[in-house]
């Protein structure tokens, strides 16, 4: 017997049965039945697509207390039971799977049924506050100024979709890399700051509110102060001569929107007196819009919200080699370029064919300068990041100016020149991170000199340069490969390159949130050998002809 057929046979062991086949294909099957709650029934139907998906349910009839909103319940009448990815599907037991989302979402309507779950809706809030996309990028909550426009492709065709922004230059060259433009509209809008997370609550037995008087009772209920606001915005809004305006609530929680469509009567101005303002806005139609954030504390800061970020430091990043060239990367999804932050890229040297194998940068790069290449290409993923190329050689920068150094050359003298610089008293001293490969890609390594106190890069060695945290046991050599006319390389994959700036870009995170320990951090990458000193704070060298000298 199939899996298939085992289902089938399980769900009219249940009492439902098949419907039909939804398509041509045989993968989409549906069943009806009934859910039982006391001594209640309610007919449902089921979605059964594949072991790997969950099926989905819906009442076929929404109970008229769970209208026009429940928690777990779309408008569409779907049970939600179970997040997307929350449950281990058996793949090999698709019959009693199946049975078991059914029970499951049985238990989901009777805690729904019993008001248990009604607070679940602060978090469903958007499953029934829906409508046309407002894009948000606003970047200072203080902003006291907030340009609505329309969303349009660059090749001409408009699409009702709202931009919310405080710089709009910036949002220009955000839109433009992803193919839209914005369209100027008599349209205002502005934020509005609340106290409480929203929550839904029937006005006239309706969700959600129709028009602005509905939107004031609501948010009487839930702030005060926030209703006053919107209203006293709205009114001088109106009194501008504007058409439209969209509303930014910034909640806790989430930030959601709705436009406003201004009755004919303010449209006209036939409404003069205050008193006739009032009654106008009052009767002006309100539209909920679905959020999208696309302002740059958000796309950093998402990932790991509990974290600081790069955000704001004026960072040098010296070499755009194999390991410069992602590093970069990961330090602009970091926050490196960001809000008042500037990301410097330093390199001399060019991209040729023997690079490509392993470096960031493609073909589209071929015979151009690494910074300025890296630059461009990483611009395009993050374009209002503030990052700047330098083709000089490092060793003739002022790097006085930067919050943090970056060095990835690899080149073992221009470290210890860096740390002999920085070195030469307090006021002198700047962070420097220090990441690089060992031999032909054995281990990857970075070390922090975060204090003037601590250890310098040269202290890594004795005075006879003998390393004294190697990160083996056995020694090993630079293999060397390319021959003839071409340049002579350390040969080891993409990948080692990928670990080498992720060990980085974990440090640095590290640092910026006061967690540089330990100093000299160590992955190893190849197996054959042992490993030796891997993660480690080396001490500070009495000797030491760059920093105790």
């Amino acid at each position: 017997m199939s899996q298939l057929s085992e289902v089938t046979s399980a769900l009219i062991s249940r009492g439902f049965y098949i419907l039909e086949i939804a398509n041509s294909n045989n993968d989409q099957y549906y069943f009806t039945g009934l859910l039982k709650v006391d001594t209640k029934t309610y007919p449902v139907e089921v979605e059964v697509i594949s072991p790997s998906v969950l099926p989905k349910i819906k009442l076929l009839e929404i109970p008229d207390q769970l209208k026009p909103i429940a928690p777990h319940i779309s408008p569409d009448g779907y049970i939600c039971y179970a997040a997307v990815g929350s449950l281990a599907l058996d793949v090999f037991d698709w019959a009693g799977q199946t049975l078991a989302c059914v029970d499951r979402a049985n238990e989901v309507l009777e805690k729904i049924l019993s008001g248990s779950l009604i607070t679940d809706l602060t978090d469903e809030f958007f499953a029934y506050w829906d409508g046309p996309q407002c894009i948000l990028d606003i970047n200072n909550i203080n902003s006291q100024y907030i340009n609505a426009v329309i969303l349009k492709s660059l090749n001409g065709h408009e699409i009702q979709w709202f931009v919310l922004s405080d710089d709009p230059n910036k949002t220009e060259v955000k839109l433009s890399s992803f193919g839209y433009t914005m369209k100027d509209i008599q349209c205002a809008g502005f934020m509005v700051t609340t106290v409480s997370e929203p929550f839904p609550l029937l006005i006239k037995g309706e969700w959600p509110p129709k028009n602005v008087s509905e939107l004031l009772m609501w948010q009487r209920t839930l702030d005060k102060a926030c209703a006053d606001k919107i209203i006293k915005k709205l009114k001088k809004i109106a009194q501008s001569g504007y058409s439209k305006a969209v509303i930014l609530i910034k909640s806790p929680t989430i930030h959601y929107a709705l436009g406003v469509i201004f009755s004919k009567h303010i449209i006209q101005k036939k409404y003069i007196k205050n008193k006739d303002i009032l009654k106008g806005l009052y009767e002006s139609e309100i539209l909920p819009m679905s959020t999208s954030r696309i302002d740059d504390l958000y796309v950093v800061n998402r990932n790991q919200p509990n974290r600081k970020k790069l955000l704001g430091l004026n960072i040098v990043l010296l070499g755009c080699g194999t390991l410069g060239g992602y590093l970069s990367e990961l330090l602009l999804k970091s926050g490196a370029g960001l809000q008042g932050g500037k990301l410097v890229l330093v390199d001399n040297e060019y991209i040729n064919s023997g690079n490509i194998g392993r470096h960031r940068l493609g073909f589209n790069a071929m015979y151009g300068n690494k910074s300025v290449s890296l630059a461009n290409e990483l611009a395009r993923g993050m374009p209002t990041a503030n990052i700047e190329s330098n083709k000089l050689d490092a060793r003739e920068l002022n790097l006085e100016q930067f919050d943090l150094i970056i060095n990835t050359t690899g080149e073992q003298a221009f470290s210890d020149e860096l740390s002999s610089k920085f070195n030469k008293g307090q006021k002198m001293f700047k962070p420097i991170i220090h990441c690089w490969i060992e031999g032909p890609g054995v281990a990857v390594r970075s070390f922090f000199q975060d204090k003037n106190t601590e250890a310098c890069y040269r202290c890594l060695s004795n005075v006879n340069r003998d390393p004294l945290y190697s990160a083996t046991k056995e020694p090993f050599t630079n293999e060397l490969a390319g021959h003839g006319c071409e340049s002579l390389y350390v040969p080891f994959s993409a990948n080692v390159s990928v670990f080498a700036a992720a060990l980085a870009a974990e440090h640095i995170l590290d640092w910026v949130n006061g967690e540089p320990q330990p100093r000299l951090r160590t992955l190893l990458i190849d197996k054959k050998y042992e490993p030796n000193h891997l993660n480690v704070n080396p001490v500070k060298e009495t000797h030491c002809p760059a920093c105790s000298m």
